[in-house]
C-alpha cells in the first residue's frame, strides 16, 4: 500500500479472481485467503483513488469460494461494518517464500519510490535476502504479511 498512495491513483481497478480464496485447490489457488480477508483488502483499496474501487470478477472455479469473497468485497464497498479478522489469523508468521519476494520488492522498488525506501535503508531487507527486526533479530520477520488494526490493513514489521 505505501507505493499505491505514493503513486496517488484516479481510479483503482481489480481483476478480482479469487484463485487465493480459501476452498481454491493448488496449483490455482492453494493460498486459503479467506472471505473476511477479501473484504478488509477491497476495504484497504478504498483509501486510494478517494475510494473509486472498481472489482472486475474474472473466472474462479470454486462458487462457494468465489460467492463468499465476492460478497464480502460488495459489503466493503457499500461501507458495510467488516467482521474482524481472528487475532490469532493475524498473528501469524508470513510464508518464508512471500517474506523472500516482499524483501526483493522493496529493495528493487525502493530505487524509485520513497514510501519504501525507509523500509530498504532502515535494515528491514539484507543484501543476503533475509529480513532484519528492529532488533536486529535475522531470520523471518516476526509479523503477519497483513496486519489489520481496525479497518486498516498494511505492512507491520513488528520489533
Amino acid at each position: 500500500m505505501p507505493i499505491a498512495h505514493e503513486f496517488s491513483p484516479d481510479v483503482v481497478l481489480v481483476s478480482a479472481g479469487f484463485d487465493a480464496a480459501e476452498g481454491h485447490p493448488a496449483p490455482l489457488g492453494g493460498y486459503k485467503v479467506t472471505a473476511k480477508c477479501f473484504g478488509h483488502m477491497t476495504r484497504q483499496l478504498m483509501s486510494l483513488a478517494g475510494g473509486r474501487v472498481v472489482l472486475a470478477l474474472e473466472g474462479g472455479h470454486d462458487l462457494t469460494a468465489i460467492c463468499d469473497a465476492s460478497e464480502a468485497c460488495v459489503s466493503a464497498l457499500l461501507g458495510n461494518e467488516l467482521d474482524p479478522l481472528p487475532e490469532e489469523t493475524l498473528r501469524q508468521r508470513p510464508n518464508p517464500n512471500a517474506v523472500r519476494s516482499l524483501e526483493t520488492v522493496i529493495q528493487v522498488q525502493s530505487k524509485y519510490w520513497t514510501s519504501v525506501r525507509r523500509f530498504f535503508l532502515q535494515g528491514w531487507v539484507h543484501s543476503s535476502g533475509s529480513s532484519k527486526t528492529r532488533s536486529g533479530r535475522g531470520g523471518h520477520c516476526d509479523c503477519p504479511g497483513l496486519f489489520v488494526s481496525g479497518a486498516n490493513i498494511g505492512s507491520s514489521w513488528e520489533q
